[in-house]
């Protein structure tokens, strides 16, 4: 009759056991696939921040060649303006 006790609680340990590991993985294949979710996205980000970065980098070269050109028209306007004070104060 022990036996038999004995006998019962080991098969529901071993039911309990088993479904414990069932839950696991499932929980385990849950958080797996979470995970590969939150590396996708962070993959996602980084590239978006390296496209804006690169965008980033190209507006600061057209913007200093932007400065580059204004200051040489404004050094070209000044001569311009010295040309005609020159012409006027000869005529």
């Amino acid at each position: 009759m022990e036996y038999l006790i004995l006998e019962e609680k080991y098969k529901n340990l071993l039911n309990k056991s088993n479904y414990e590991k069932t839950v696991l993985k499932k929980e385990t294949e849950a958080l797996q696939k979470k995970i590969e979710n939150l590396e996708s996205a962070y993959i996602e980000k980084e590239s978006k921040i390296n496209e804006i970065t690169e965008e980033k980098e190209k507006l600061k070269d057209e913007l200093f060649e932007m400065k580059k050109e204004n200051k040489d028209l404004k050094e070209h306007i000044s001569k311009l303006n010295e040309r005609i004070v020159v012409k006027k104060n000869n005529q």
